[in-house]
This record gives structure tokens, sequence and C-alpha cells, in this order.
């Protein structure tokens, strides 16, 4: 981490800076009540100290093998997981596009998947994990969460938009490297949202979203994460943004959205 972190974090930190100049801000929403079950359970993550093995296929690896390194659960919910409000974030767009299929590349824990999973359409959300450890904790949280939400539902939990159904969070949890499992996933569907956050890597993603673009429905969002990871993926989200497949694209800063669909796109072309 020595030598390359500091620039590139000095780097994360001026491009932030311009970004809140420009007029960049990071909206809060009101969570809604499946929101707050699945807040409460990425609080415990967050104190679970049981150790895991990671194979790592992301950015920390150029070639060969995947890095293998020992950590602990809590360790990966506060280093890796999305904040709460960065998760509900995404559910806003998938509300907005009233999604029903929803892609998503990184599951890690399972915290954003199930934030996605909970909008009021209860999207299918394909999620792909390259870690067989982090693939069954997703499993394992989904499992959970729809016995709690279904139990808050008996209990009178409370209607209104967002309050637990008797429809449970419909995700199906696919393991393995995305080099292998995007090509047979992605034809499944027209994906209305796809959601990548996996190897923040330039390369990697352009390879990526070229598999993607002919199964996206005919309006629909790529959200990309962490777009000011680094400069090479920085440089990789600005190709993307300027290429001209997409109609608008909306900067965030901790992830960037791609917009298609016309209409739809310019409407939503200033939200941020």
């Amino acid at each position: 981490m020595g030598k390359a972190f500091f620039p590139t974090a000095i780097w994360r930190v001026f491009r932030y800076a311009i970004w809140r100049l420009r007029g960049g801000k990071a909206p809060l929403l009101k969570p809604t009540p499946a929101q707050v079950v699945i807040r409460e359970k990425m609080a415990a993550l967050r104190d679970d100290h049981w150790p895991i093995e990671i194979r790592d296929f992301g950015a920390a690896r150029v070639d060969g093998p995947p890095i293998q390194r020992s950590s602990t659960v809590a360790r990966v919910a506060r280093s890796a997981s999305k904040a709460s409000w960065q998760a509900e974030r995404l559910a806003w767009w998938l509300e907005r596009m009233e999604a029903k299929h929803v892609l998503e590349l990184g599951s890690c824990l399972g915290t954003t998947t199930a934030v996605m999973a909970a909008t009021s359409s209860r999207p299918l959300v394909v999620s792909l994990e390259g870690d067989p450890g982090l693939a069954m904790r997703s499993r394992w949280l989904i499992e959970d969460l729809n016995e709690d939400l279904n139990e808050d539902l008996n209990e009178g939990f409370g209607a209104g938009p967002g309050a637990p159904t008797d429809r449970p969070l419909r995700v199906e949890v696919v393991e393995g490297e995305f080099s292998k499992t995007l090509p047979e996933v992605v034809g499944r569907h027209r994906w209305d949202v796809v959601f990548i956050d996996g190897h923040h890597r330039a390369d990697a993603l352009a390879a990526q979203i070229e598999l993607i673009r002919p199964q996206l429905a005919s309006t629909a969002c790529v959200i990309i994460d962490d777009i000011y990871w680094s400069k090479d993926m920085f440089g990789g989200w600005c190709s993307l943004r300027d290429d001209g497949f997409f109609s608008a694209a909306v900067d965030e800063f901790h992830h960037g959205i791609l917009l298609k669909g016309g209409t739809f796109a310019m409407q939503n072309k200033g939200d941020a």
C-alpha cells in the first residue's frame, strides 16, 4: 500500500474538493421501514469478528491467481461494504427506474444487494461474487432478512412505501470470477439497472460494459461504483461517459450513473 496509496489518496481528496466546488452533493434520504431492518443487520456485521479468508479478484491483482488474505466479517463490512446511505441512494435510482431486473457485480456481504432487492417493486437481483465465502454470507443475509421482514409484517410493521410485504426479497447470488460468470448470466434478462462494484480497473470495466450494453433495457441505468478510486478508474468512467452510447451521466462522486433512454435520461441529467 505504502508508495502508491498516499499519492492516490491525495488525488482523491483533490477530486472531491473539485466536485464539491462544482456543486456536487450527496443527498441523504429518509430510510424506508425495510431499510431500517437492513441497517440493523449492517450494524451487526460491523461488530462480527468472525475470521474469514478472502480470495481477491479485484484491483489488487494484476494477473495470475486471486490474492488470498485473512480478514474478519467486521473488517470487510467496515472497509468494503457500502455505507447505508450510499446503498439507499442506489435504491432511490431503482425506484425511479421501476426496476424489475437488476444485475450486480460484487455482492460482498450482501448488504447493498439486500437494499436494492427491498425496493417496492421487489426486483429480481442477480448478484455476482468471486469469493465463495462472501457469496455464502450474502445468501445467509438474504435468507435471514426474508425471515425478519415477514415477522415484522406479521407484527403490524406498518403500511406505506418501502414497508415489508409478503413478497420475499428475490436474489440469486452467482459465485465465480466475473470473466466467467458474467458471459453466462448477462443474456438472461434485459437489465433495468446494473451496479458494478468489482475490479476497480478501467480495462476490466470496459470489458464488462461491452458485454452488458446489448442486454440493457430500452430505458436503463448503469451505476459504476468508486469512479474516483484511482486515476485509472476515473479515466475509465470518463471514457464511458463521453463515448456517445449513453444519453446522460450523473456524477455522485462515490459512484457514477450512466443513463440510457432518451427523454428519461435527459430529465434525470441534472439530478445528483
